[in-house]
């Protein structure tokens, strides 16, 4: 638990004409003089959460210090990493003083971004090891947290102990990483959140949203061609035969079928190439900036992506009322429009059976794994969930299951979703 067992107290000078300030998007040069650093002086981050401050007479001559945030908190567990037992509670700050030593310890300040954060502390990233070391850390009244420091240079972050890493641990054993949201967006549940991982077959619900913003019209036809053929889940046409768009949809979300999401993408009139490139831009727009995009079935192992990012997709794609009526469907009868054959497709989401109505997708690859995502509403409420890189179909059925019933199951009841 981190005490206030030490105050600090800096002084604060705003004369602009002691002062140089440079702005970039989330830097700042300050020139601080001889006169200025007399009296001491506090300087802070262009976000106001985090603060440099010199005691009187640390130097004696005039000094440059540069501030800058290097990485969000979302985004420096690809490039600074936390300890396994702990998460960014603050995004990730640099300050430099050009080489110069202080004479006495620098105090530096940091404010959470969120309210509920757990004994928050002070840590600073050495790149040679790279790692991240603790400082001895003070929480104030006002709830940031400062610690004393005398590096000319570092990066600096709050870290947060992780929440329930035995109960993750084993609520996900069995899959590489998961990531789980409530309604509120409070993260329940998140193992190995920022691995980049092949997604296989969830692919197809971002080919889903960018077909939506394509969509020729529900009843357009379209002849299947060889190129299409796309094993191994695919529905068997035969040579020549004709699908409505509608059916296309269904086959592709109801029964992860490959070569019906190729016979969709081509449906917009788009070429492969580009339309791949509108799911790329449609990842950046939804905020996965870890994603990339191959093809539009998932069989290629470039699609990758993070649990985090998928989780993304999958509220976004899970919202949407076509892709919900799709993937609440348990069977779908296809008719073939020349030849007059029904096709019947089973829905491959085995919990499509269980008392409640989830709206989900399954992918599988031999690089990928077994992987879900899902999202199931109860009483106002919600969980969407995301595991990835199964070592079996089944265990990922079973840890959505169970996850589903800690967090929306009360007194027995079931969850009931109305299938919009």
């Amino acid at each position: 638990m981190v005490e206030a067992t030490q105050k600090f107290f800096f002084f604060f000078v705003s004369t602009y004409a002691l002062l140089s300030v440079a702005f970039f998007a989330h830097a700042q040069e300050l020139h601080i003089d001889a006169a200025t650093l007399e009296k001491g002086y506090s300087a802070k981050s262009t976000d106001g959460l985090f603060g440099v401050s010199v005691f009187p007479k640390t130097f004696t001559a005039p000094v440059q210090l540069s501030i800058e945030k290097k990485y969000s908190s979302t985004d420096a567990p690809f490039f600074v990493p936390p300890p396994i037992t702990h998460v960014f509670a603050s995004d990730v700050y640099a300050y430099d003083l050009k080489r110069v030593k202080p004479q006495q310890p620098l105090i530096l300040s940091l404010q959470a971004k969120s309210s509920i954060v757990d004994d928050p502390s002070i840590a600073y990233y050495d790149r040679n090891k790279k790692a991240w070391f603790f400082l001895r850390s003070n929480l104030n009244e006002k709830g940031s947290v400062t610690s004393a420091f005398s590096l000319p240079f570092s990066y600096v972050a709050l870290l947060s102990p992780r929440r329930e890493v035995a109960e993750v641990n084993d609520m996900m054993k069995g899959m590489h990483a998961g990531y789980v949201l409530d309604d509120k967006l409070a993260v329940l549940y998140a193992k190995n959140e920022h691995t980049l991982l092949p997604i296989a077959s969830l692919t197809k619900l971002m080919t889903a949203l960018v077909f939506l913003d394509h969509n020729p019209g529900w009843f357009s036809k379209v002849t299947i061609r060889p190129s299409d053929d796309a094993a191994p889940a695919k529905v068997a046409f035969r040579k020549n035969e004709v699908a409505v768009v509608k059916d296309l949809f269904y086959a592709t979300l109801v029964g992860s079928a490959n070569n019906t999401a190729k016979a969709l993408a081509r449906s917009t009139g788009l070429s492969e190439k580009a339309f791949v490139s509108r799911m790329n831009e449609k990842a950046r727009f939804l905020g996965m900036t870890h994603t990339t995009f191959a093809d539009c079935t998932g069989l290629d192992p470039q699609n990758q992506s993070t649990a985090k990012d998928v989780a993304l997709l999958a509220k976004t794609a899970f919202g949407h009322p076509d892709i919900m009526r799709a993937t609440a469907t348990a069977t779908y009868v296809m008719n073939v429009v020349n030849t007059k054959r029904k096709v019947t497709i089973q829905n491959t989401n085995k919990l499509i059976t269980e008392p409640y109505v989830s709206y989900a997708k399954t992918g599988f690859t031999d690089e990928a794994g077994y992987n879900f995502a899902v999202r199931v509403l109860h009483d106002n409420r919600e969980v969407t969930a995301v595991l990835l890189g199964g070592r079996l179909s089944k265990t990922r059925f079973d840890i959505a299951k169970n996850i589903i019933s800690k967090q929306l199951l009360s007194h027995n009841q079931n969850i009931t979703a109305s299938t919009q």
